[in-house]
């Protein structure tokens, strides 16, 4: 990604709007390019210049997030939506994914995670926070919901996917390494490689690779302790 990736915030609570634009315009690669406080504002604004990214709130005066997520899968389809929220029933995130968002954080993320989630868009087309489980992202799959894209020519041994196994199943680098019997330097090195490989920016994106290609499921497959 060498063009700076544009940016849109829709959120009617001003104090957090400003804080987020404060933090995000330290990073030279985003460019904030769209503040609204609601949808309907949004919209208005989307006529002169259409962003990468859509950091939407849900509750919004005049149109909210649903409406506003709504409106844009009509009518801009290609801003990838992603949903910045403390709301976290498995109905709403299931339906948010339905009509089109692309990710799904809460309010309380720190800048670091939310510019890797945002690149991880970008390069995968989704983002996930701990909420979303890996059960919820096998059934988005399992129903084409989401249909992220990898470098899926990316080869990997015995050793890497048993890595990227432990990995997407929370074990830390130390634990990896016993498991594998690899020194710590060696899967720190081997993890950055696969990250790499498959073009991810974060274990995110590597759990949706793994049940993408069933390297990792539920009730088929368990990792021995």
């Amino acid at each position: 990604m060498h063009e700076k990736i544009k940016i849109e915030i829709a959120d009617d609570h001003t104090l957090f709007v400003n804080g987020l634009v404060s933090l995000l315009t330290k990073y030279p690669e985003i460019e904030v390019v769209i503040v609204a406080e609601n949808g309907k504002a949004l919209h208005d604004k989307l006529e002169t210049i259409q962003p990468d990214i859509l950091l939407l709130d849900l509750e919004m005066p005049v149109m909210d997030g649903y409406e506003t997520a709504a409106m844009l899968k009509k009518n801009y389809p290609d801003i990838k939506i992603i949903i910045l929220s403390n709301h976290d029933s498995h109905e709403i995130i299931m339906n948010l994914f339905k009509m089109g968002a692309r990710g799904f954080l809460f309010k309380n993320i720190n800048i670091d995670e939310l510019i890797e989630n945002i690149k991880s868009v970008m390069l995968t087309g989704y983002c996930f926070n701990h909420k979303v489980s890996k059960e919820m992202l096998s059934e988005l799959l399992d129903k084409e919901i989401i249909k992220p894209v990898f470098n899926n020519k990316a080869k990997f041994d015995e050793i890497d996917i048993q890595i990227i196994i432990h990995s997407c199943h929370d074990f830390t680098l130390q634990e990896i390494a016993d498991k594998v019997n690899k020194s710590l330097a060696t899967v720190k090195k081997r993890k950055e490689k696969i990250y790499a490989d498959l073009n991810v920016t974060g274990l995110g994106g590597l759990v949706l690779w793994a049940l993408s290609n069933k390297i990792i499921g539920f009730q088929k497959q368990k990792v021995e302790n």
